[in-house]
């Protein structure tokens, strides 16, 4: 009993010893993408397209609150160009925050994190806009991607007069096309036991490269020219993401007589497009009303630039039938 107990107290020591080493590395490794940044004094935003963006227009009728996604270094900013538009030239309120991990410097954005408290502010903004319109005031939700689970916590919760979800992430996330079988095979044992591995890696993978002719749409605007500095791969918040996932699924089954409008490119290579015709099928089923585009040519990144225009068109055409 006591050779177990040395040797428990052994392996338990040498795991931890193991976990700090492998965290330091991988701090080391992924605060070489930020050399380059400059991050806000006191509220930690990142200076490059990483900060919130409201813009009122007092003879406006709609307020379209936009919500980027998970841990995305210039949420706001790569999209500026476009949302000033609505609001320039179609007259619509706009109300971007800053939720979560987006736009933090990488110890910050690679902290312990819920899900919950993403939810939590985007709520919170709802209700804030809500209780200082006037009655009949429209209030439009657009979640991207990651963002797509605060904007179903807004439509689960509360009545907005549409709820967007582009290229929103499936609670069971197929792999994407451009992914060997092989690693998809990987990846799924990865995905089954993400708690374990957590255990085991408790770090940030980090994986810098060039960008790739393509990744960002052509004339992405302001702060695009940031979105792939590196790929960061935080286990412990992917279990976290996992967890996020199957709340999202368990709550879009509930939704009913609600306007939704789903989003996305026929050329998503992050999420799989056949997983979001099955998610309009399903929620079309549960009794609401349902517009679904699928912009054709386009990927993951289906707002911006040249690319992003028939997409941005298609949101104006819905909230001029509202």
């Amino acid at each position: 009993m006591r050779r177990l107990f040395r040797f428990s107290l052994w392996g338990f020591a040498s795991l931890q010893l193991y976990r700090s080493a492998i965290t330091a590395i991988a701090r080391r490794m992924g605060s070489k993408p930020e050399r380059d940044y400059s991050f806000d004094a006191d509220f930690l935003w990142f200076e490059g397209g990483g900060e919130p963006l409201f813009l009122s227009r007092p003879s406006s009728d709609t307020t379209l609150i936009f919500i980027e996604g998970f841990r995305v270094m210039n949420p706001v900013g790569m999209h500026e160009e476009w949302l000033r538009e609505f609001s320039d030239h179609h007259n619509i309120n706009v109300a971007a925050p800053i939720i979560g991990l987006q736009s933090l410097p990488y110890d910050q954005r690679n902290r312990e994190w819920f899900f919950q408290q993403d939810l939590r502010s985007a709520v919170q903004l709802y209700d804030a806009i809500h209780a200082s319109v006037p009655e009949g005031h429209k209030i439009v939700v657009v979640g991207a991607s990651g963002g797509a689970l605060a904007a179903i916590a807004i439509a689960a919760r509360r009545e907005p007069a549409l709820t967007i979800l582009v290229a929103p992430p499936p609670p069971d996330p197929a792999f994407p096309r451009n992914v060997k079988p092989s690693v998809a095979t990987a990846g799924r044992w990865f995905y089954r036991h993400m708690d374990l591995a957590a255990t085991l890696f408790p770090f940030t993978v980090v994986r810098l490269f060039r960008t790739r002719p393509g990744q960002i749409p052509k004339k992405a605007g302001k702060g695009a020219d940031n979105i792939v500095r590196g790929v960061e791969t935080n286990v412990g918040q992917l279990a976290e993401m996992q967890r996020a996932l199957r709340w999202s699924g368990a709550t879009l089954q509930r939704l009913k007589s609600r306007n939704i409008m789903l989003l996305w490119g026929s050329e998503d290579e992050t999420v799989e497009p056949e997983a979001l015709r099955v998610l309009a099928q399903s929620l079309t089923a549960a009794n609401n009303t349902i517009q679904a585009v699928e912009v054709p040519g386009v990927g993951h990144r289906v707002l911006l630039g040249d690319d992003g225009a028939p997409a941005r068109r298609s949101i104006l055409d819905a909230l001029a039938r509202l």
